[in-house]
């Protein structure tokens, strides 16, 4: 699980920096027209800023991965995968969207999704940590 959480932090904190700083060059890059209006860009910082939020909280957690805490996170980010490549999915067909940006990140959040569930799968029953041996 230490691998997912490093992965998801440098990727999450990545492309959340550069929806920030560079909103206009992440919405062409993803969906080939620029979203120039201040709404549009607006709201691609704000995806920017929960995406840096889940880059920061998987670079702290990547050194507990055996915590609850961790699992818990390591659900929500399945939640998040899931509900990208659905979003991407069903925008893509809807809106004919053939931008490589847009299709690749569809499929790198399905890969990520894929990889919580194993890494989700793959856990004993987790104890109590009072009950846990050192």
């Amino acid at each position: 699980m230490k691998t997912l959480l490093t992965t998801t932090a440098v990727m999450e904190a990545g492309a959340g920096l550069m929806l920030v700083l560079l909103p206009s060059t992440a919405a062409m890059l993803l969906f080939e027209p620029s979203l120039a209006t201040s709404v549009g860009l607006n709201l691609i910082r704000v995806a920017g800023c929960a995406m840096l939020s889940l880059g920061v909280a998987s670079g702290l957690a990547r050194n507990d991965d055996q915590s609850r805490a961790a699992k818990g996170l390591v659900v929500g980010l399945l939640l998040y995968n899931l509900g990208i490549a659905l979003i991407g999915v069903l925008a893509g067909l809807q809106l004919s969207i053939s931008s490589q940006g847009f299709w690749a990140s569809t499929g790198l959040h399905t890969g990520m999704a894929f990889w919580c569930w194993l890494s989700l799968r793959n856990r004993g029953p987790m104890e109590p940590i009072s009950r846990r041996k050192p």
